[in-house]
């Protein structure tokens, strides 16, 4: 059956399986609800979670994952069972199916996952950063679950998500964290075995506040609550010039806190195409404190690892 419009997962004019139920809408019009048998719905997942072309392997594996979780979450008391979106799982109906994950679904059929008898609950994602989470970590307040453990993922580093930054001011992450006056700090209290930040205390000049893992990365728009918080400050300081120079040379100075392991910065001169050229090594004290000469004006930053400071000209 074809749904003229669009559909709330994004498809417009979208081919389903099945059947259409139509309800009284909750504000007006009509609510649209597709009847399916569940493995139709699971060829129109698998596709929608994982591309088509993965090995056969992979995606036999996603259409046992995929039929377990449905079954595992399905809405009780309910007009669907089922949201079409990330809120479930994406399903995207016939225009998403291949012949490679129809067969996937075909050659698992009535293939679950069950913890004593029942559908176990089957979370899955992209990308775990080397190791998944215990789910009270990842959702705190949550029952333990003896399937539901940490466990390392050595071949995560593929993902291009593996590693990631984000960069705010700090009156950008105060805002977004509701940190009472300005931003001091972000001090974890509590990490989980990955270790993933399941509290955290925001520290602002007029008190603190302690908010979840998950609460900080909805709020920071994270890829994850696998996070740790570098604050960088950068700025110029005139330097008197020696007695045989004309001129005095720009000295950087700022911190990098927390300083890093090896107490050493690098020092990148970003050039006007876009490159960046490494000119300097500075040092940091235990504070993560830093000074560094540099031999003329232009645009500099200071790097360790994957953390950048903000660029600063220097004249």
């Amino acid at each position: 059956m074809k749904l003229l419009g669009p559909a709330i997962q994004g498809v417009s004019s979208g081919r389903y399986r099945g059947d259409f139920d139509l309800y009284p809408g909750t504000s007006g019009g009509v609510t649209v609800v597709n009847a399916l048998p569940i493995d139709d719905y699971v060829q129109g997942v698998v596709p929608g979670e994982v591309p088509a072309s993965w090995d056969a392997e992979v995606l036999r594996a996603q259409a046992v994952t995929a039929r377990t979780y449905a079954l595992a979450t399905r809405k009780t008391g309910d007009i669907f069972d089922q949201y079409p979106d990330t809120r479930s799982q994406m399903y995207k109906g016939v225009g998403s199916e291949t012949r490679a994950t129809n067969a996937a679904v075909g050659s698992t059929a009535n293939e679950i996952v069950t913890y004593r008898g029942e559908p176990a609950t089957t979370f899955y994602f992209s990308t775990s950063g080397g190791r998944t989470e215990n789910i009270e970590n990842s959702w705190p307040g949550s029952t333990p679950q003896p399937w539901l453990r940490s466990v390392a993922d050595p071949y995560d580093s593929i993902s291009p998500k593996h590693r990631w930054t984000r960069r705010f001011s700090n009156a950008e992450m105060g805002a977004l964290l509701g940190a009472p006056g300005t931003l001091r700090r972000v001090k974890v209290l509590e990490r989980g075995v990955s270790p993933r930040i399941v509290r955290a205390r925001i520290v602002g000049t007029r008190g603190s506040t302690v908010l979840t893992g998950p609460q900080i990365r909805a709020r920071l728009g994270l890829d994850d609550t696998w996070a740790r918080f570098v604050r960088v400050r950068s700025a110029q300081v005139r330097r008197s010039a020696r007695a045989s120079s004309e001129r005095a040379l720009p000295v950087l100075e700022g911190s990098f806190v927390p300083a890093p392991k090896a107490r050493r910065l690098v020092v990148e001169r970003l050039l006007p195409d876009g490159e960046r050229r490494t000119v300097a090594v500075a040092a940091t004290d235990a504070a993560g404190n830093y000074r560094v000469m540099l031999g003329g004006p232009g645009r500099y930053r200071v790097r360790a690892g994957a953390v950048a400071g903000p660029a600063v000209r220097l004249r």
